[in-house]
């Protein structure tokens, strides 16, 4: 199940808490900070209040701003805990997970873009369509077998020369009977 992402709900968060919670300067957040935010009476049911603060903090300023003792605020602005080395350490193993998907992902695309590129670039022959005997000889009806060009040197190829293209009018002339 993924998550839609709400930038109005994070919005309504720092327009709400400003001395907390800013676009341009992310700072961490006291632990607890949820239910000072509940607590406060925002207009927001639990659970989107939960969404906005795992969306803001999750951000990658703000996962970078979480460094081994650096100060914690509470949604006064005031100072409420520090960063400890556990959560440090966290923080880093998130944002090297993060670039490591985004890697992951950025190969599988290259990837599927080679694909398709090699299979756009890979000759593209029509098959060669040989009329076969009647099915019955009380039948009008003929039945065609689609066989694939091939050349001299029994490979498709991806173009013919002169002499496969005179072969092949040779063949179609001695089938169909025409001069």
């Amino acid at each position: 199940m993924s998550r839609k992402l709400r930038p109005d709900r994070v919005a309504l968060l720092i327009s709400r808490f400003p001395a907390a919670l800013s676009i341009t300067n992310r700072r961490p957040l006291m632990l607890g900070v949820y239910e000072q935010i509940v607590a406060a009476g925002i207009d927001m049911p639990g659970n989107h209040v939960k969404q906005s603060l795992r969306e803001y903090c999750g951000h990658q300023c703000y996962q970078a701003a979480l460094v081994e003792g650096a100060s914690r605020i509470d949604l006064t602005g005031n100072s409420a805990g520090v960063v400890t080395a556990d959560e440090a350490a966290h923080a880093v193993q998130r944002r090297e997970n993060r670039i490591a998907r985004h890697q992951e992902r950025a190969a599988d695309r290259r990837a599927a873009k080679s694909k398709i590129s090699a299979s756009m670039m890979a000759p593209i022959m029509p098959p060669v369509v040989n009329k076969a005997a009647p099915i019955s000889t009380k039948s009008s009806i003929s039945t065609f077998e689609i066989v694939p060009v091939m050349s001299s040197t029994g490979s498709v190829p991806g173009r013919i020369g002169l002499a496969e293209l005179k072969a092949a009018a040779a063949r179609r002339r001695a089938m169909t009977g025409s001069p």
